[in-house]
């Protein structure tokens, strides 16, 4: 015991040092970060979070990042007890006092446009995702600061799924995940602004930043069926439903187009395709009276056929090839 005490006694100045440092308030980017980890977590997980960011923001009262922070936090508390619609009114004089900060945080601006949304104020939300997007097109590119910034609302949403997969998928590569989360950004604010205006171009804005995104390519069928152009709202409808065969919304979307364009045989051989994956998908497909009663498309055999004569073609993939089930479903079997 003395001599541990002697060591101790020895070390003391450096100890009582390590001391003070742990006393020190976190860094702001500290607290961006802690609230990104709240935005998946329970409802109201951290209760003291906002109380924390408040002090920080007497420190650092022109930190764009904390403000942003701020409104994510308070969103989070108020939705816990009531309606999205009111977290958003909570949260929309943060992300403005956010963007006085800083007029190029990407994220705080569309935050304050997706706030604006969700409580009702759909002129203003478009302007100020105009304004996001023009500040995208200057050139501002995402912060490295920001690549932590969270998401409003607090949703497990396309966007937020994505958003962690640009930051894993380019671990290690700062550069590249600001590249991916600034791609994602002008998809979601044309998107926004697709469903606040209904404005065409946007439509294709989006498909065009993400065109891998199913939802994208069915937002833009329905965008053109709805516009009368139904052969090139069936071209996105179907690449919408191959990708994600369960989006019965879609392929019902899909049906009329093609019913539409004229394309009766091609309205039947969808048919077949949900009925088929009903069977194949009972729990998740449900049976639908537009497919269940449309008539066969009446090729069936010969298609059959000309898969069959192919001997060196495997049961799975003749019957996806005759039928268009995805591979993804045959794979099953």
């Amino acid at each position: 015991m003395p001599q541990a005490l002697g060591r101790i006694e020895a070390r003391w100045d450096e100890v009582s040092a390590r001391a003070a440092r742990r006393r020190e308030a976190p860094a702001a980017q500290d607290f961006v970060t802690q609230t990104a980890e709240a935005l998946g977590a329970p409802a109201a997980a951290d209760p003291g979070l906002a109380t924390a960011l408040a002090g920080a923001l007497v420190r650092c009262p022109r930190d764009a990042g904390l403000h942003n922070a701020l409104g994510l936090a308070v969103a989070l508390q108020t939705t816990a007890a009531r309606a999205p619609a009111e977290a958003a009114r909570a949260a929309v004089g943060y992300f403005r006092r956010a963007l006085e900060c800083d007029p190029a945080h990407l994220l705080a601006g569309l935050n304050l446009a997706e706030a604006l949304a969700l409580s009702g104020q759909k002129a203003e939300a478009a302007a100020q995702a105009r304004r996001t997007l023009a500040t995208l097109d200057r050139g501002e590119g995402l912060a490295a600061e920001a690549l932590d910034a969270g998401h409003f609302p607090a949703e497990y949403d396309i966007f937020r799924v994505e958003w962690e997969r640009a930051a894993w998928s380019n671990a290690g590569c700062p550069q590249a995940e600001a590249h991916a989360k600034t791609v994602l950004l002008r998809w979601r604010l044309n998107a926004l602004l697709a469903d606040l205006t209904g404005e065409l171009p946007r439509y294709y804005e989006a498909a065009v930043a993400r065109p891998d995104l199913p939802a994208t390519r069915a937002a833009l069928g329905g965008a053109l069926a709805r516009a009368g152009q139904f052969r090139e709202a069936a071209a996105h409808l179907r690449a919408a439903v191959d990708s994600n065969p369960f989006d019965g919304v879609a392929a019902r979307a899909l049906f009329d187009a093609l019913g539409a364009a004229g394309e009766t045989l091609l309205q039947r051989r969808l048919a077949e395709e949900r009925r088929l994956l009903a069977q194949a998908a009972p729990k998740v497909v449900a049976l639908e009276k537009w497919f269940v009663e449309a008539a066969p498309a009446g090729d069936e055999l010969g298609r059959w056929s000309s898969c069959a004569a192919t001997s060196s073609t495997t049961r799975a993939s003749a019957w996806r090839a005759c039928w268009r089930v995805p591979a993804r479903l045959t794979s099953w079997y």
